[in-house]
């Protein structure tokens, strides 16, 4: 889902916006292709 913006033009990121990046760094350093981390 994409983000979206408030009257006065902020983003609005939904709580997944800083959780899945995370969870894409950790699995990524302990090895794992991004083929396989999913979307």
């Amino acid at each position: 889902m994409p983000a979206a913006r408030t009257a006065a033009g902020y983003w609005v990121h939904g709580e997944n916006a800083v959780e899945r990046p995370a969870f894409i760094g950790a699995a990524k350093h302990l090895g794992l292709p991004l083929e396989e981390i999913g979307p």
